[in-house]
């Protein structure tokens, strides 16, 4: 069930003007500048607790396969029981939610289990058909309640309710764009991602298996069954898998909304990722355009109202307008926890992560860090070293000398060195940097050396290397 929002917002009038010229909701770390007033989308369109909200319902019926029978699209008015807001959390009785009808807390349980059994029957489905996952971790602030200043950051985590949602986001907007396209050949509004250009793809599977780690690239299925093995609980697997989709993610087209009357054939339809040949937006009308548009098409095509006279260019010209909004709203949100982030150092700083390289220049070299998920350039002429670092190419790698206490040695910096990094604030407000803490060579291993050695130690090395990531 997805709030209504055609319903209060039509077209051509100057709410309409106002949300597509928006087109999206911007999320910054302390607000969100909302696409809608907010007396839409916090009250009248958001679907709280014991009130009767209007929506749009695909309704399923499936077996425990995830395998679709028939489904349902209409018009509706819902009336949630309840909002849980940590969902994942383990509740003692007596913090149980109050149901203001006759159905009991455990028979809503009993619901959302055979959903969550559901969802990973349909997630399956979803890896067996060839869909790809990219993993892009996100930032999540702890901020003061009163000064809105960090006080921690961690990667947001997706926990079992989050995916169980996702799916059937996904199940509802695959629906939708099937629906809308075959009423609307010309005029339907939908999302394609298309598929990677075939020499950047090329550069970044030379590049995996340069590492260490080599990868079939033929089809986004293939690449899906590459990454496969990497998607566990073990710090390493999560650690390459973090490596492999930054190279791989790097390769990418951006994903792009468009009215199918602008392409000359429905093959440029497809998405790459998802590898389904049709998908929209329909589940997020109240922080996106594109799927109030959507819910006027699928309206006219269940015929509760007319269809819009919009032309084939009028609809393409809105599409471009809401990809460029988007890209824009993403930089802004990543700017926005680029700024936290390096308030949090000059706040509590210095921080030391573990990292692994993902990039060597000449003069510098760019580490993932593990911990929070971002890339961070460390520049030779911020380390104190005995002498100028050795720049070696082909693969580009650096030699750092060293010299402490303990005597001189040598540090090599490659692509997937893991390296200890210290960050600490500059002069400059919201800014920082990253410093590499000297390892003899011995002590700096590569992502791939470590899962060598994994392999041949066996499950009982996991707990070592794990630490090592950690530490």
């Amino acid at each position: 069930h997805i709030a209504d929002v055609s319903h209060f917002v039509f077209e051509d009038t100057v709410l309409d003007e106002w949300a597509s010229q928006r087109a999206n909701s911007v999320y910054l770390v302390h607000e969100v500048i909302p696409m809608l007033p907010r007396l839409l989308c916090e009250e009248l369109c958001s679907l709280n607790a014991g009130v009767d909200r209007l929506t749009f319902s695909v309704i399923f019926k499936m077996d425990e396969k995830g395998d679709v029978y028939d489904e349902w699209f209409g018009r509706s008015v819902i009336r949630s029981r309840d909002f849980i807001e940590n969902p994942d959390k383990d509740f003692l009785e007596s913090e149980m939610p109050e149901i203001s009808d006759e159905v009991t807390v455990f028979q809503i349980k009993e619901k959302v289990l055979q959903l969550h059994a559901l969802a990973k029957a349909l997630r399956l489905k979803r890896s067996q058909c060839g869909s790809l996952q990219l993993d892009q971790p996100k930032l999540k602030f702890a901020l003061d309640d009163e000064t809105k200043m960090p006080i921690g950051v961690s990667i947001y985590q997706a926990k079992d309710s989050n995916r169980l949602v996702e799916e059937f986001m996904l199940l509802a907007n695959m629906a939708v764009a099937r629906k809308i396209e075959r009423h609307f050949r010309k005029t339907a509004l939908l999302r394609m991602h298309p598929p990677p250009k075939a020499k950047v793809l090329r550069e970044a599977v030379t590049l995996c298996k340069s590492i260490g780690f080599p990868i079939d690239g033929t089809s986004s299925q293939q690449l899906s069954s590459a990454l496969a093995p990497f998607r566990c609980n073990s710090q390493l697997m999560r650690s390459i898998n973090q490596v492999l989709s930054l190279i791989l993610m790097k390769a990418m087209e951006l994903a792009r909304y468009f009215c199918t009357g602008s392409v000359e054939s429905q093959s440029s339809y497809h998405h790459f990722a998802l590898n389904v040949p049709f998908y929209t937006h329909f589940t997020s009308p109240i922080r996106r355009y594109p799927d109030i548009i959507v819910h006027r098409l699928l309206a006219a095509a269940l015929g509760y109202c007319k269809p819009s006279e919009r032309s084939v260019e009028q609809i393409q010209k809105i599409a471009e307008h809401c990809n460029d909004k988007k890209l824009i709203a993403k930089k802004v949100s990543e700017a926005s926890a680029e700024t936290f982030f390096g308030i949090l150092i000059q706040r509590v700083g210095p921080m030391e992560a573990k990292g692994v390289v993902v990039n060597v220049l000449d003069a510098a070299f760019d580490v993932l860090l593990f911990k929070y998920g971002i890339i961070k350039r460390v520049y030779i002429n911020t380390l104190e070293m005995r002498q100028e670092p050795s720049f070696l190419e082909n693969p580009n790698r650096l030699i750092l000398y060293w010299e402490n206490e303990d005597g001189k040695f040598e540090q090599l910096i490659q692509m997937c060195t893991v390296v200890d990094i210290v960050l600490s604030g500059l002069p400059e407000p919201t800014k920082f940097q990253a410093v590499i803490k000297p390892k003899p060579l011995k002590d700096s291993p590569t992502l791939m050396q470590m899962w060598r050695e994994q392999q041949s130690s066996g499950d009982s090395a996991d707990l070592n290397f794990d630490l090592l990531l950690l530490d």
